[in-house]
């Protein structure tokens, strides 16, 4: 049997026990955390990893506009080479059908038509051969915007030599919102969608590089705008330099190309 002071020593060591073990309510010693400490942790972890997906969408979204904005100036300039090509190889070419003769080359402010001996990649046999074009300004299917379409085959179709005489017998205001018909658009490619302000103007001037559009006298041979002098081309020749101009992108472009130099 314990005697009393074994029974008072161990009385001391539990309360001693007790009061260590309880103290300032959790265990002392203990590495542990409480309720509260938990959830502020939670919420600082929270706040870091919310400023981190912030700072990585914005740059992501960032990357993906200069991604975009680069891609559609490479689709630009290969537009503006295009047609450059097209215009520089174009081929005087007049034919005889059931009206009558009709020479090919012919255009107004949204519209031009040509044989040029330049391809593009989209048709077989690129670079061989004479190709009949359709260079013109619509509405983009499923938008109001305008895009810049190319029609172009290796042969005279029907619908190409209809167009090309249903605009030279129009009238000028005809002209000037023509549009060569379904069956046109059904085989074009679209090559730039959002342009702004497109026109095509003529002069039988040629140009001459480095010296400028009518040369020796630019400003006599340019209205205000900065155009060519006719605005629409129907002669049996085919004109010594064509105009391109149009905004896109909040830019704008004009390119000045000599005509069958090639």
């Amino acid at each position: 049997m314990l005697n009393m002071n074994q029974i008072f020593s161990v009385k001391i060591s539990r309360e001693l026990i007790s009061a260590d073990f309880l103290h300032n309510g959790r265990p002392v010693g203990n590495s542990g955390f409480t309720l509260l400490e938990l959830i502020i942790s939670m919420t600082i972890i929270s706040m870091v990893v919310l400023v981190l997906y912030f700072a990585f969408s914005i740059g992501a979204r960032s990357w993906n506009d200069d991604s975009l904005r680069a891609e559609k100036d490479i689709r630009l300039e290969a537009v503006l080479r295009l047609v450059e090509d097209d215009l520089q190889n174009v081929v005087p070419y007049d034919m005889n059908w059931e009206r009558g003769r009709l020479s090919v080359f012919t255009g107004g402010p949204g519209t031009v038509f040509y044989v040029t001996g330049n391809g593009t990649g989209a048709f077989a046999g690129a670079g061989a051969g004479l190709f009949f074009s359709i260079l013109y300004v619509d509405t983009c299917p499923e938008t109001t915007e305008d895009c810049l379409l190319l029609y172009k085959s290796s042969r005279p179709s029907p619908e190409f030599v209809r167009a090309v005489y249903n605009f030279k017998s129009s009238s000028e205001i005809q002209r000037e919102h023509f549009a060569p018909g379904m069956e046109i658009a059904n085989k074009s490619l679209l090559i730039l969608e959002g342009v702004e302000g497109f026109n095509i103007s003529y002069s039988m001037e040629k140009f001459i590089p480095f010296a400028g559009a009518g040369h020796e006298a630019p400003e006599s041979r340019m209205s205000r705008d900065g155009a060519l002098p006719d605005k629409f081309w129907v002669a049996q020749e085919t004109p010594g330099q064509v105009r391109v101009a149009f905004g896109f992108e909040d830019r704008d472009f004009v390119v000045y190309v000599p005509v069958g130099s090639w």
